[in-house]
């Protein structure tokens, strides 16, 4: 690799801006898990707060996996616990090297363990935000998503500049 090319792509977000982004996200996810006691107090059965055409505010008790998948709770908290040491490790590799990677494995990590959380405190992960009826999220799966998206950018980022 050219040295002008890795100091550009090492340079696009110090370890400094990726700590203080994840301290954001972390923030966002213990909001949304302050949210998710709320529901949980207020709405103690299968029940809406809010409703509005394709969106509604009410509680699902999510006990399978990603989309409702059928899964039994040791083999998700199992699965959860062998893909966080995962992240882990690609957060310690790439963390000055390429910190945008990190901070997108940062992201899964914080946004899973707001859902692991809910598996372990209440036997399923509560979803609130209805979309049409048929689909079920939280902010943590925002969360997941936006650091799985941000994962693959930056990876094909990555190889882009490795060529």
């Amino acid at each position: 690799m050219h040295p002008m090319q890795e100091n550009a792509h090492t340079r696009t977000l110090s370890p400094w801006i990726v700590s203080g982004i994840s301290l954001v996200v972390g923030i966002i996810v213990l909001l949304d898990e302050i949210a998710k006691w709320h529901i949980i107090q207020k709405l103690p059965i299968n029940g809406e707060f809010f409703e509005w055409s394709f969106f509604t505010i009410g509680l699902h008790k999510n006990f399978g996996i990603a989309f409702d998948i059928p899964f039994t709770p040791v083999a998700t908290i199992s699965v959860s616990a062998i893909l966080g040491i995962l992240l882990l490790k690609i957060i310690l590799k790439h963390f000055s090297c390429t910190p945008l990677i990190s901070l997108a494995a940062i992201m899964i990590v914080l946004g899973a363990s707001g859902n692991l959380y809910d598996r372990i405190a209440y036997g399923f992960t509560v979803d609130y935000l209805l979309f049409f009826d048929t689909s079920a999220l939280n902010i943590s799966d925002f969360i997941i998503v936006s650091g799985a998206l941000l994962l693959i950018f930056a990876s094909r980022t990555k190889k882009s500049i490795d060529k």
